[in-house]
């Protein structure tokens, strides 16, 4: 009896994807995992990266950076502007006391929260639409 195969459609996203983008993608799980490791380890009390502060901040920013990355392979700008926007307005957050930056920071917060969510209903309500159909 032979196995059945699936003969599941592939986007056309996913047709023009070249075999060196699906590498890149590969590569930018690296920074990925690297983040949650420190997050992990830092948790665990085994300090890699200076204070245990500073290891979890790094490793949420090495996670940030795999996600502009990989949103940017994929040619998601509008995610690459809301992530980023929100890892500027961590940044300031962390590094500037100044209320110029305060104020900055929330700025970018809101820009980048208002992007990824309106990316995500976006495809909320296509998954909504197709699932009716």
């Amino acid at each position: 009896m032979a196995a059945k195969r699936s003969r599941r459609r592939l986007s056309s996203k996913q047709h023009r994807m070249w075999s060196w983008q699906r590498v890149l993608l590969l590569l930018v799980m690296m920074p990925l995992g690297v983040g949650l490791l420190l997050i992990v380890t830092a948790l665990a009390g085994a300090v890699v990266w200076g204070a245990p502060r500073e290891q979890v901040m790094m490793g949420g920013f090495y996670i940030l950076f795999s996600f502009v990355a990989s949103n940017a392979i994929q040619k998601q700008w509008e995610l690459v502007a809301g992530w980023t926007s929100l890892g500027a307005a961590t940044w300031l957050m962390l590094n500037r006391p100044e209320m110029w930056a305060k104020v900055a920071a929330a700025a970018f917060m809101g820009v980048g929260v208002a992007l990824l969510s309106r990316e995500f209903l976006r495809r909320r309500r296509q998954y909504l639409d197709a699932k009716k159909r």
